[in-house]
């Protein structure tokens, strides 16, 4: 058994004040999870941290999920299935995968270079994890995954699928933009163009793979978009563990906003709900 002795660091600090401010919610290991998720009493999780060193994802779980780490196949199978996901109880079994703090796992998969520090996992080679966002920034990928796997019992069981997703920007696509660009954004190009493009490159993909469900899903899919857009004349919040009181209130308010309500009206109906007004 590997040591738990650690240094404290960045990330020890920032889920020590997360304990503090969450009234400790979070201070379980992804195992207490486990039987409240595979009973259905509480959602099913899945987190996926992206390896550094070579762009495939970590999947951490309270459950097995070794089959959603396996790439599309051809019908044919006439070759080897790419493995593009790592499952991570099963690869660091013998260092106790599942007493891993689900704050610590949080923390992996929201590990934005230069925000929170940089976490090595204990193998050999040591791999680096960072920011999910860096292959998928919706989760579109695993949740359509999981989707194809179980599509027959969720036909068989369910009256559909919603598919909600929380995005902390809007969509923005050529019509949004500027269509003269200044001398210094064109001397940029194209490294600067393909940075600024990064969200859009993220929708189009999440769009592809939610339009790829109904191909072969036989029953009703809807999708649900709840977005953090503030005014024009307003900046958006910063990307930073601590926001001012105006950006929250900002972030508040997107709450009313016409978008938000439709969207909050549309779920609820969906789930056979009354609705109160968000405020």
């Amino acid at each position: 058994m590997a040591s738990k002795q650690y240094s404290k660091d960045r990330g020890y600090a920032f889920e020590t004040q997360l304990h503090e401010n969450t009234n400790y919610i979070l201070d379980k290991r992804i195992i207490d999870y486990r039987k409240d998720e595979y009973a259905s009493n509480i959602p099913m999780m899945f987190l996926t941290p992206v390896i550094m060193n070579d762009g495939r994802s970590m999947i951490i779980s309270s459950q097995d999920v070794s089959y959603i780490c396996i790439a599309a196949q051809n019908e044919s199978r006439q070759k080897q299935a790419h493995i593009e996901g790592v499952e991570f109880r099963k690869l660091f079994a013998n260092h106790d995968a599942d007493s891993l703090r689900y704050s610590t796992a949080l923390r992996l998969n929201a590990s934005f270079p230069y925000i929170t520090p940089n976490v090595s996992l204990p193998s050999s080679p040591l791999i680096e994890i960072t920011d999910a966002g860096m292959r998928d920034n919706f989760g579109t990928t695993y949740s359509t995954k999981f989707l194809y796997n179980f599509k027959d019992w969720i036909k068989e069981n369910t009256s559909g699928i919603i598919i909600l997703q929380i995005r902390d920007t809007h969509k923005r696509f050529m019509d949004d933009e500027d269509s003269q660009p200044s001398p210094i954004t064109r001397f940029l190009y194209p490294i600067g163009n393909f940075f600024s493009n990064w969200q859009k490159f993220q929708d189009y993909q999440s769009d592809n793979l939610i339009g790829s469900t109904f191909n072969w899903f036989d029953g009703d899919i809807d999708l649900v978009s709840f977005q953090y857009s503030p005014d024009k004349n307003q900046r958006r919040a910063s990307l930073s563990w601590h926001l001012t009181k105006l950006e929250g209130r900002l972030i508040t308010n997107s709450l009313e906003a016409e978008v938000n309500q439709k969207s909050y009206k549309r779920l609820m109906k969906l789930l056979g709900k009354n609705y109160i007004e968000l405020d």
